[in-house]
C-alpha cells in the first residue's frame, strides 16, 4: 500500500513538472509570436493598436519567469532532504520566499547583460533616429547633422530640453504616448517663452491631446502674442487618386502655399497619412495652411477605396454650441467638392513657431532620400 502511495505521489510530481515546463515554454513562444505580430501590424497599420499592446509580450515573458521560478522552487522542494521537510511550515515558507526573492533579484541584475542576446542590440522602433531600417529616421538625423545642427534624442521626458541653454526645434515624430498635463503644460509654457520651434508629425497617435496641452500652455505664456490652436485629425487614410506613387495611399503633395518652409519645394511624398480638419475649422482655429492634397484626394475612413460622404466625414457634433459652426458642418466631409485634405499647417506666435504635419513617414529612411521628391529638402 505504501508503495502504491509513493508511486502515485511520484506520478503527480512528474505531471506537475511537465505542466510547469509546458507553460514556461508556451508563454515564451506566445511572447515571441506577439512581438513579431505587433511589429508587423504596426508597420502596415500604424496607430491602430492601443499603446498598451506593446506591453503584452512583456507580460508573457514575466509570466514565463514567474512560472519558471515556481518550477525551480517545486524541484527544490521535491528533492529536499527529509530533515528539511520536518521543519515548521512557517520556516519553510520563509525559506521559499527568500529563494524566490533571490532568484528575482538575480534575474533583474543580469537582464542588462543578456538583453542584447534577445534583441541583438537592434533598435527597430518606428521613427527612431537610431533605427537604420526602412521605418527608422536615422537618415533624417544624419541630414540635420550634415546641415550643422546638433541633434539629440530625448530618452526621458520633454523637460530634459530645459537643460539646453539655446534655442531648439523640438521634433515629435508620430507621438503616440500619453502626455501628462501636470508635467508637459509647465514645460510648454517655458518653451514658448523662448525662441523655439515645435515640429509635430501626426501618425494616427496622440497629437490631438498634445495640441490641447500646447493650447493651454500658449495661453499661459506671457511672451506668446497668439494662442497655438488645436486641430482634429480624421481617422482613416489619405488617398489621392490624381497624384500618387504606387497606390493612392502614397500621395504626392504638390499643392503648396507660399511660405518660408516651402521655398523650392514642389513634390513631397507621404505614406498612409491622414488629414487635419479643414473647412470652417481652419479660420476658427487660426492655422495657416501651407499644403493640401489634390482636388481628387480624400480621407478614407472605412478603407473601401472610394469617397462616400455618408461614411467619410469628421463628426463635430460634440462641438455643437461651443464654436460658431453652422449645423450643416457638424459632419464635415473628408473629400469631394467641399473639402480638400490638409497635410501641413503652421502657426507663428511671438518668437515661437509650431508646424504640424499629417504624416510622419515622409521623413523615414524609406522616403526621405527617394529620388525625384523634395522630402529631404523639406526637412531642412
Amino acid at each position: 500500500m505504501a508503495s502504491v502511495d509513493s508511486s502515485t505521489r511520484k506520478s503527480v510530481k512528474i505531471s506537475k513538472g511537465i505542466l510547469y515546463i509546458f507553460f514556461t515554454v508556451y508563454l515564451i513562444v506566445i511572447g515571441i509570436y506577439l512581438s513579431g505580430f505587433i511589429e508587423s501590424y504596426q508597420s502596415t497599420n500604424p496607430g491602430e493598436l492601443p499603446v498598451f499592446t506593446n506591453y503584452v509580450p512583456l507580460a508573457c515573458y514575466l509570466g514565463a519567469v514567474a512560472v519558471g521560478i515556481s518550477f525551480i522552487i517545486f524541484i527544490r522542494n521535491t528533492t529536499a532532504q527529509k530533515t528539511r521537510e520536518l521543519k515548521s511550515k512557517r520556516k519553510s515558507q520563509v525559506s521559499i520566499f527568500k529563494q524566490a526573492l533571490f532568484i528575482i533579484i538575480f534575474i533583474f541584475a543580469f537582464i542588462p547583460l543578456f538583453s542584447p542576446i534577445i534583441d541583438q542590440g537592434v533598435n527597430n522602433h518606428n521613427f527612431s533616429v537610431y533605427n537604420s531600417g526602412w521605418n527608422g529616421s536615422s537618415d533624417f538625423r544624419q541630414t540635420m547633422i550634415d546641415e550643422g545642427y546638433d541633434v539629440m534624442a530625448i530618452q526621458s521626458s520633454l523637460s530634459a530640453t530645459e537643460r539646453l541653454d539655446k534655442s531648439i526645434c523640438l521634433v515629435l515624430l508620430g507621438p503616440n504616448q500619453f502626455y501628462n498635463p501636470l508635467f508637459e503644460i509647465p514645460f510648454f509654457v517655458d518653451f514658448f517663452n523662448g525662441d523655439n520651434a515645435l515640429l509635430i508629425c501626426h501618425d494616427h497617435g496622440s497629437t490631438r491631446e498634445l495640441l490641447w496641452q500646447i493650447l493651454i500652455s500658449s495661453l499661459l505664456s506671457p511672451n506668446a502674442t497668439e494662442m497655438i490652436p488645436v486641430t482634429l485629425f480624421a481617422t482613416g487614410y489619405l488617398r489621392d487618386n490624381a497624384s500618387y506613387l504606387t497606390n493612392p495611399k502614397f500621395p504626392i503633395i504638390t499643392q503648396f502655399e507660399p511660405h518660408p518652409t516651402t521655398n523650392g519645394i514642389d513634390d513631397v511624398i507621404l505614406s498612409t497619412a491622414t488629414s487635419a480638419a479643414g473647412g470652417p475649422l481652419v479660420d476658427i482655429f487660426g492655422w495657416n495652411v501651407i499644403a493640401r492634397g489634390s482636388p481628387y484626394s480624400f480621407v478614407d475612413r472605412n478603407d473601401d477605396g472610394k469617397f462616400n460622404a455618408s461614411d467619410d466625414y469628421l463628426d463635430l457634433s460634440f462641438m455643437a454650441g461651443v464654436l460658431p459652426i453652422p449645423e450643416e458642418y457638424l459632419k464635415l466631409p473628408l473629400g469631394g467638392d467641399e473639402f480638400t485634405p490638409i497635410t501641413f499647417m503652421t502657426k507663428d506666435t511671438g518668437s515661437a513657431r509650431v508646424f504640424v504635419s499629417s504624416d510622419a513617414s515622409m521623413w523615414n529612411n524609406e522616403l526621405i532620400n527617394l529620388p525625384g521628391y523634395d522630402n529631404k529638402q523639406f526637412a531642412v
